[in-house]
């Protein structure tokens, strides 16, 4: 996928980058340039707080904005997939996802194990948000909107994974 469909996006045609770091034309993001439009008013700005530079001071949230909540599902995931730009958010998440997934039916069945796979799983993630985005969770800006974008993220990375694409299949980031 081409990122300079976007409007807005500075990223050249043609640049030569791994296919699973373009994140197409509904994200608004583009890995390559660090740069992110804004979907809902086209405004263009980092991609993350880092992304300027190393003068940028990190803040509790990247520049972009969250869509409102009547923006389609495609401008929701463009938005957490904006806050999930690192390889180290992404590991965490890869592996804090299946785990609050897996421990959701545990907890009724057996609360013993449930419970701290599914704190564990939880502070991964939000430890990751922490240490490596600098940012706070997407889900503090809707909680149901966007636990249904980190399924579908897990689902996307793990999909990268499985085509040999993506940070951990031998993609780099530079």
């Amino acid at each position: 996928m081409d990122v300079s469909r976007v409007a807005g996006s500075p990223a050249a045609p043609g640049a030569d980058a791994p296919a699973s770091w373009d994140l197409g034309p509904t994200t608004g993001a583009d890995i390559r340039s660090g740069a992110a439009t804004d979907l809902v008013n086209g405004a263009t700005g980092p991609a993350r707080p880092d992304a300027a530079g190393p003068a940028a001071a990190p803040s509790a949230d990247s520049a972009a904005a969250p869509p409102p909540a009547s923006a389609p599902f495609a401008a929701k995931m463009a938005y957490y997939r904006s806050q999930h730009t690192t390889r180290g958010i992404r590991l965490t998440h890869l592996v804090g996802i299946p785990g609050v997934a897996f421990s959701l039916p545990v907890l009724a069945t057996r609360p013993r194990v449930g419970l701290p796979v599914f704190a564990a799983s939880w502070a991964l993630q939000v430890l990751g948000h922490v240490v490596f985005e600098h940012n706070r969770p997407a889900l503090t800006k809707g909680f149901l909107t966007y636990q249904m974008c980190g399924l579908a993220f897990w689902c996307e990375e793990v999909a990268d994974l499985a085509a040999g694409r993506g940070p951990f299949g031998g993609a780099s980031d530079g």
